[in-house]
């Protein structure tokens, strides 16, 4: 009968070694991730995401002119 502790523990590096890959990628790319879920967010939310920029720009806009001197 073969030692079942054995295999447990193999079982356990393996999965140990494929979150290291996992998380190895995820700080190799976390830009690309970042950016390809905006570009995603603005195409399923159109509505929500164009809102929201408008806002920002809205206020940035505003405390430009505010803060303008002549």
């Amino acid at each position: 009968m073969d030692d079942i502790r054995k295999i447990n523990y193999s079982n356990r590096l393996k999965r140990r070694a494929n979150f290291s890959v996992f998380l190895q990628f995820i700080t190799k790319h976390w830009l690309k991730i970042f950016i390809l879920a905006i570009v995603i967010f603005i195409i399923f939310f159109p509505e929500i995401s164009g809102s929201v920029v408008g806002q920002w720009f809205n206020k940035l806009v505003t405390a430009f002119i505010k803060n303008l001197t002549f």
